[in-house]
């Protein structure tokens, strides 16, 4: 079921552009971007965010009716000092984060579509192969 993720992974730009293209090639390489920001946010959460929400509390006296209360962002608005910490980290870690990767595809996007912008000309036959097709079997 997750094959294609495997593949996606295995291959570098350059076998991927061969095969899809550079627009499908953007596309999984945002896919990849993604799947590392998101496995990023879920790291961090798990590591800094759930441990600070498991042990804060609303009250002195908490009166928490399940398990997902213990894992709220309730449980840290007693206190000033943790509501901060878990808002400005969210905020400027969580945006950074995003802005960096951002960054990076806008930057991978830019060099591919400058070294194969058809309006440029062709400078070696390894260009012009880029934007052939092959034609056999015509009588």
């Amino acid at each position: 079921m997750f094959n294609w993720f495997k593949i996606l992974w295995q291959l570098n730009d350059e076998k991927l552009i061969e095969i899809n293209g550079i627009d499908y090639t953007l596309y999984l390489v945002f896919l990849r971007y993604c799947a590392i920001f998101f496995a990023g946010l879920t790291i961090f959460n798990l590591i800094f965010m759930i441990p600070v929400y498991v042990t804060g509390s609303p009250t002195a006296t908490p009166h928490l009716n399940s398990t997902m209360d213990h894992i709220t962002v309730l449980n840290v608005s007693a206190r000033s000092g943790k509501l901060a910490y878990t808002y400005f980290s969210s905020l400027i870690l969580v945006s950074a984060g995003l802005m960096i990767t951002l960054q990076k595809y806008r930057l991978k996007y830019d060099s591919w579509k400058k070294k194969r912008d058809p309006r440029v000309e062709f400078k070696t036959d390894a260009d012009v192969a880029h934007y052939s097709i092959m034609v056999s079997r015509l009588p």
